[in-house]
């Protein structure tokens, strides 16, 4: 079990040292003891990511084990020793067998260490006071031991860790209360309490949202720690003991609701799991964990971000209208059984339900004109399913009005979240203000089998990632896909490689006037495609050369064999800008071998390729 492990790497140590034996004036031999009460350096606790350092600390010596008999002769006539360091010097008889009660604290007047039973009855400063991190211990000191090894103390309180599996947003408050145990006993290792002993926290929900789901929830960050004095085992024979008390919860000023039968052990973390903000009955999730170091906030959903302009501007529309943004779903069907958090950018957030009607547009306006990243977040982690829905910024939506909603999105800064949709056309299409997009866009989305007009007049996108494609093996479709995108220079290599079964790449990359280079064997992986039409078609500055479909010298008889293909205008008027002097050397298609083969028009007005003389007739027009 890892419980010894972590309890005695980040427990408070004793260590006793030093023994030094005198007579007093009746001849018992006595010795003096060292003891330290420190933080061990190596593995520091975290309250936060902060050591917690104690800087209170109380040590009691008792001459028998129920810790009855004061040992007064420990400090000069006194059994008990509280200060701000752990240092401690003792003068004990040799003789005889002591117990030590030891207790450390952060200080801050939290607790009560000096009632007339001291260590056996620590209390909080009051019935409501908020604990605080706190050690104790009970270290024996056998007869006649003139040295003694280095013991833990372990925490005297419990963590309390509340995780979300739903949403709750900025601005919202989290009430909680609880009959807390209010006194400690240090010799018994037993917390106790009162019906009348409770702890109250108010927690202020800061981040823009917290989410999470059932499989991994996401951490309410509760600062300072929720802390709780708790029972903890008394000896190494003993059963461990627990508290369990009731929590009352109340989020945002809602109808109060109580998770029972919590167990609290000290030096251990309970965990809350459940949907606080629901106003429904929830079923919450309880466990007891040995591991004490506070987990990093994680806030549990899946994400993709975007930029828009809030101060596109257009003739005759108004301003307020101008920084409306309407979240490009598609607007039928209803959410899937998922929660969406809209952040818009600029502080404000909305949260869309699961269920929610798509005919109903999602929208938000900017109070200034500038540049917002959107980000969209799912609580359905798990991109093997459904994560949001369709999401086509091409798509001219209802409601927009003059406003051209489209012509607003500036990047693409993520992959884009699972949706249930198989044909991307016209996803981005006319998105004539989008200049980039992330690596890995569509890796979400396996599903896609169409990307016909994905891109289609993006005119300002200068470049494509070489993973764009990468995650899609069964689409199909490329049609028009780069249409008119009039800003790329090149094709990345590889771009299709991963993507078996394609078939239609026509227009592909039609109409892309600063397009100048191809890469090797850019169809090589694509033994499926037959439709090549106009893929190239008045690719002004575009240079040729032979290995665009193959390695041309050894695979041009066997690379369409018993297929039929189309090029049919596939390079017209390539390489025919005023600046090329040399359109390069064509692929001798009219050499493949076929089923059959269109080639009309594949090199309509092309005149500058090395090989003009040997390229037929018939694929010249």
């Amino acid at each position: 079990m890892k419980k010894l492990v972590h309890i005695l790497l980040a427990g408070i140590l004793l260590a006793l040292a030093g023994c030094k034996q005198e007579a007093d004036e009746s001849g018992l031999a006595m010795q003096t003891v060292q003891i330290d009460i420190a933080t061990d350096a190596g593995t520091p606790t975290r309250t936060g990511d902060v050591a917690a350092t104690p800087n209170h600390f109380v040590l009691e010596v008792y001459t028998d084990a129920a810790c009855t008999a004061p040992a007064i002769e420990a400090f000069g006539g006194q059994h008990r020793r509280e200060q701000t360091i752990g240092q401690y010097t003792l003068t004990l008889d040799r003789a005889q067998t002591y117990y030590l009660l030891c207790w450390a604290d952060c200080g801050g007047s939290v607790y009560i260490t000096d009632s007339n039973d001291g260590l056996k009855a620590v209390s909080l400063a009051s019935s409501t006071s908020i604990a605080t991190e706190a050690w104790a211990g009970l270290r024996t000191i056998p007869a006649g031991a003139v040295t003694a090894g280095i013991s833990p103390l372990k925490r005297a309180v419990a963590k309390v860790v509340l995780k979300e599996t739903g949403v709750m947003l900025a601005g919202k408050t989290l009430a909680m209360s609880f009959c807390q145990p209010t006194l400690f006993n240090v010799c018994s290792g037993m917390a106790t309490s009162k019906q009348s002993d409770t702890g109250e926290r108010t927690i202020n929900i800061t981040t823009p949202f917290i989410g999470g789901d059932a499989s991994k929830p996401a951490i309410i960050s509760t600062e300072p720690p929720v802390y709780i004095l708790a029972s903890m085992k008394a000896g190494e024979d003993e059963a461990e003991a627990k508290n369990v008390i009731d929590f009352n919860f109340a989020y945002d000023g809602q109808t109060p609701f109580t998770v029972g039968n919590v167990p609290l052990r000290a030096n251990y973390t309970t965990n809350l799991t459940g949907h606080f903000s629901s106003i429904y009955y929830e079923d919450f999730d309880v466990s007891c964990e040995d591991v004490w170091g506070s987990p990093d906030v994680d806030h549990g959903f899946a994400l993709m971000d975007f930029t828009v302009d809030a101060a596109f501007t257009s003739y005759g529309v108004p301003v307020e209208e101008l920084r409306t943004y309407i979240v490009p779903f598609v607007e039928s069907g209803t959410t899937g059984d998922y929660t969406l958090v809209i952040d818009w950018g600029d502080g404000e957030s909305t949260v869309i339900p699961p269920g929610y009607n798509l005919e109903n547009a999602i929208s938000h306006t900017y109070k200034e004109s500038k540049l917002f990243t959107i980000t969209i977040r799912s609580s359905q982690r798990d991109a093997s399913r459904v994560q949001m829905p369709g999401f086509k910024p091409g798509l001219y939506h209802v409601g927009s009005g003059g406003n051209s909603n489209k012509q607003k999105l500036i990047s693409m800064n993520s992959p884009m979240l699972r949706t249930d949709e198989t044909d991307f056309k016209d996803t981005f299409s006319l998105c004539i203000c989008m200049t980039s997009i992330a690596p890995g866009l569509f890796v979400n989305n396996p599903q896609v089998t169409s990307f016909s007009n994905c891109f289609n007049q993006c005119s300002k996108l200068a470049e494509i990632p070489a993973t764009l494609f990468a995650g899609n093996p069964v689409v199909k479709d490329f049609e028009s896909c780069f249409q008119v995108c009039g800003s790329l220079t090149e094709v990345p290599s590889g771009l299709f490689d991963h993507n078996p079964l394609a078939e239609n790449f026509r227009s592909c990359f039609a109409y892309c006037g600063l397009l100048a280079s191809l890469p090797q064997r850019l169809f090589g992986h694509n033994t499926q495609a037959t439709s090549f039409n106009y893929c190239f078609s008045t690719c002004y500055l575009l240079v040729l050369h032979p290995n665009i479909f193959c390695d041309e010298a050894t695979e041009k008889l066997t690379r369409f064999k018993d297929k039929v293909v189309s090029f049919a205008g596939c390079f017209a008027f390539c390489g025919t800008g005023s600046s090329v002097t040399n359109a390069g050397t064509a692929p001798a298609l009219w050499e493949y071998e076929y089923t059959s083969a269109a080639g009309s028009y594949c090199f309509q007005g092309v005149t500058k390729l090395t090989n003009m003389d040997d390229v037929p007739v018939g694929w010249c027009q």
